[in-house]
């Protein structure tokens, strides 16, 4: 989440440059930091308990791999 809040631009304006010059460098805004640490965190909510439900009904299904 550091480096996130790190890469913060001060301003939300984005600067259009045209395809000759070099390429644009823009710096993700506090809105667009805050959805992607919000998506960080439902999708590791959903992994671990995704997760845990496979391995327990793998468990249950073969209870002869639980030793």
């Amino acid at each position: 989440m550091q480096l996130m809040l790190g890469s913060a631009s001060k301003d939300d304006v984005i600067q259009n440059e045209t395809l000759i010059e070099a390429p644009i460098i823009r710096k993700l805004t506090i809105s667009e930091i805050a959805l992607n640490i919000y998506l960080f965190m439902v999708a590791d909510y959903e992994t671990t308990s995704t997760t845990f439900a496979h391995v327990s009904y793998v468990l249950a299904t073969h209870p002869n791999e639980q030793h």
